[in-house]
């Protein structure tokens, strides 16, 4: 028989039969000889059944003041020493403790001396002389033995046992003052579990009704609300009993009812399941069971409290199918409690960070007050791992070595080794849901998931075709280089659009209106040259000014943003918060910013040059006729428009391909930024169809207005076009072609923004599933 990790639970239960046979023995007749309750192999199950009946020993004999030393059961089972002739650390541990308690005097000095190969272990373990815990947990089996179904017990009536571990049983029980069915989980008195639980209020996190203590057996009642489905331990084996191919939601329908069924509940509720689990291909479920549980934990964390065990046996499964994250009596570690690794042994060992488990080994200095969330996350990544593929990332082996050595090859594997896997991942979502867990079992805390949220939203991005891949092309190629430069990135994709339109405006005006208005008068060439002349020095005068001053109003309102973008992308992402969110959201306003700056400036442009033609032209040529103005500023509207549509355009795409994806990793986007993101839409739509409407204007322009000569009145068509494409054989092609580009630029970029917004959307969502998006998916 090869004594594994994963069949822990089951070996766990034969030796707790042991010492309970034991334990009744020495209730008939003190001082049983330990051999008759020994197993005869394999020879790792008798060493740790032998640890854990010399406990119970000692525990039994502290009470009838017959003591016996550590040594005097060396001698008599020299088996029980490990590789190094030492006695295990734990043994050491439990004497010291149950001597304390029983009033002896005894010293951790003292204790250092007898076992100097030990004493450095002891001084780590042990601390604090004061220390009144006990390492083993076996005794305890004595107070649950006369537990049976049936049994009342204070206010509750046993019903039957869901579960049972190291620290207590689980019971489906009816409150008999309430009427209610509760789960009702028994235990020592002592831990800070009840106190724990009383703190979280998460519909991922079993709601704990309230405690009560029964004195005269030193027993805790904690009940809580009762799930009926069942657990994910219970998942896990039909996951392992189906082929990959073969599994699906129905598994986790397939485990509830069972589960259902031996606790006599009619597995009606099932049919109310969301249809996301029962239809959903297996690796979506375990996204979203993932997730769920992530954002359980994140909850946790945030109130300062670890669960350190999680694992299959510690979720249960909801009434509405979902898991509920239950057990929170680990809320310490070993180290400090004094428990041998061998309490953990049956599951948790397998499903512990590397970090936890230095923090479980007597031999590491490493401290538990040092572990946080991220030891929690890699455990879920384990179970998730398990649910996912039927088998554990790390093949622990079996148990054919000594505790503190076991301990140390898991370390070992879980630093050297990447995760193991079978069986390959069954489609994209399997594949992208591999990649996630692969990243949360790195062995630096650092590479993984910084907190529950962010891998809640990785899961959930999972589901999402295209969304990962649009999120990590934003950190790369050309986008990439926009996070590097975010303001220098912005002069090729809006400078040749203002620049275009604003000779084509300069062009028009100089040759329609300058050359054109004074075909008339007597002196016309002077005329025109005055003109000319006032037209010139005005646009010389604007041109130097505006530019610089929209360039500078831009960056000021720009450059934050900007050194943002940089600082968390040269940060990974290791910036305040708020300090993101704050640029996230001006980020957005980019396109607009842009847009109003340049957009004032034509509207100044276009107020100013009318005026200064008027104030400064030599009054002997006349007044400036009215439909100067009226063409004047027609044309400073039209190329204005057609200048800003495109940089709005693009400016706004390479803020959301590259530069708000960049940012989405510091949190949730808010409300506001939702409903920004829907007027991004309609702002896009408006900007493409009117620049389409612009650029026909235009051209019914250049083709079809009369052309002023003299006193002539209309020419026919055939001869005006002839006529005009004469006299304006430069521009008038430059705006026919820029005209022909602005039209397919903005729906190109119109496009582009469509989809991205889809994605967007869609992210959002999978950040925080209970914001409510104001544009959703479907609607855009």
């Amino acid at each position: 028989m090869e004594l594994t990790i994963n069949a822990g639970t089951e070996a766990w239960g034969e030796i707790e039969q042991w010492v309970t046979r034991f334990l009744a023995a020495w209730e008939a007749s003190p001082c049983p000889p330990l051999r008759d309750y020994l197993p005869a192999q394999p020879a790792n199950l008798r060493k740790l059944a032998l640890v854990e009946l010399i406990k119970a020993d000692l525990e039994q004999r502290s009470q009838v003041k017959d003591f016996k030393a550590l040594e005097d059961y060396a001698s008599e089972y020299p088996e029980v020493y490990e590789e190094d002739s030492q006695l295990p650390l734990e043994l050491i541990c439990e004497e010291f403790h149950v001597r304390r308690a029983a009033g002896q005097s005894v010293s951790l000095d003292k204790y250092c001396t007898r076992f100097p190969k030990s004493a450095a272990a002891l001084k780590r373990v042990i601390g604090d002389d004061n220390t009144m815990t006990t390492s083993t947990k076996m005794c305890q089996t004595q107070m649950f033995n006369s537990l049976h179904p049936g049994q009342r017990l204070d206010d509750f009536e046993l019903l039957f046992e869901l579960g049972r571990g190291a620290f207590g049983r689980v019971y489906l029980a009816r409150q008999i003052s309430m009427q209610r069915q509760v789960a009702l989980k028994i235990s020592a008195d002592k831990g800070n579990e009840p106190q724990t639980l009383a703190q979280l209020d998460h519909p991922c996190i079993v709601r704990v009704f309230d405690q009560r203590q029964v004195a005269a057996q030193r027993l805790r009642l904690l009940y809580m609300e009762f799930a009926p489905s069942g657990t994910l331990q219970e998942v896990v084996k039909l996951v392992q009993q189906n082929p990959a191919s073969a599994r699906s939601g129905q598994i986790l329908v397939l485990a509830a009812t069972q589960a259902m069924m031996k606790a006599g509940v009619p597995p009606l509720s099932i049919a109310g399941w969301p249809k996301e689990i029962a239809a959903a291909p297996w690796s979506q479920v375990v996204c979203r069971i993932g997730a769920k549980l992530a954002e359980a934990l994140d909850y946790a964390h945030g109130r300062g409290i670890l669960h350190r065990d999680i694992k299959p046996a510690n979720v249960l499964i909801g009434a509405d199918g979902w898991p509920k994250l239950a057990d929170f009596n680990i809320s310490f570690c070993s180290k400090i409690e004094g428990a041998s690794p061998a309490a953990y042994f049956g599951g948790s060992l397998a499903y512990m960070s590397p970090e936890q488990l230095e923090a479980c080994s007597p031999q590491h200095q490493r401290l538990p007050e040092s572990l946080d969330a991220r030891s929690d996350l890699f455990s879920l990544g384990v179970l998730l791992w398990e649910l996912y593929f039927g088998e554990r990332p790390f093949d622990d082996g079996s148990l054919d070595s000594e505790w503190n050595t076991k301990l140390q090859e898991m370390i070992s594997r879980r630093y050297d080794e990447k995760p193991y896997r079978s069986v390959a991942a069954s489609d994209g979502v399997g594949q992208r849901l591999e990649k996630v867990l692969r990243r949360l079992l790195s062995s630096n805390p650092a590479d993984r998931q910084a907190n529950g949220i962010e891998l809640a939203r990785e899961l959930r991005l999972c589901l999402i075709p295209g969304a990962t891949t649009f999120l990590e092309r934003a950190q790369h190629g050309w986008r990439g280089l926009t996070l590097k430069f975010p303001l220098l990135s912005l002069i090729p994709i809006n400078m040749p659009a203002l620049v275009v339109w604003g000779a084509i405006n300069y062009l028009y005006n100089q040759d329609e209106l300058i050359h054109q208005f004074h075909r008339g008068l007597p002196d016309y060439d002077a005329a025109q040259q005055a003109l000319a002349k006032v037209f010139e020095n005005t646009a010389m005068v604007v041109n130097s000014i505006f530019y610089p001053l929209g360039v500078i109003l831009v960056l000021l309102y720009m450059m934050p943003v900007s050194r943002a973008i940089r600082q968390y992308r040269e940060s990974r992402g290791k910036m305040d918060p708020e300090v993101v969110n704050v640029a996230r959201r001006r980020v957005l306003w980019w396109g607009s910013c842009l847009c109003w700056v340049a957009g004032f400036e034509w509207v100044i442009a276009g107020i100013i040059f009318p005026t200064s033609i008027h104030m400064f032209l030599p009054a002997e040529f006349g007044p400036v006729p009215a439909r100067f103005y009226i063409h004047f500023i027609t044309s400073q509207t039209m190329c204005g428009f057609l200048s800003l549509a495109l940089p709005w355009l693009a400016t706004t795409a390479v803020v959301l391909k590259a530069h708000y994806p960049a940012l989405l990793g510091a949190g949730t986007p808010d409300e506001w930024e939702q409903q920004q993101l829907g007027r991004l839409r309609r702002q896009s739509a408006r900007f493409t169809f009117l620049s389409i409407g612009f650029v026909l204007v235009v051209l019914g322009i250049l083709y079809f207005i009369p052309e002023t000569k003299g006193v002539e009145h209309l020419n026919p068509i055939s001869q005006q076009m002839e006529s005009y494409w004469y006299d304006n054989i430069f521009w008038t092609p430059l705006a026919i072609v820029s005209a022909a580009i602005t039209c397919g630029c903005a729906y190109f970029l119109y496009q582009q923004i469509q989809d991205d917004l889809k994605v967007l959307l869609a992210v959002i969502r999978a950040s925080d599933p209970s914001v409510t998006v104001s544009t959703t998916v479907d609607s855009i």
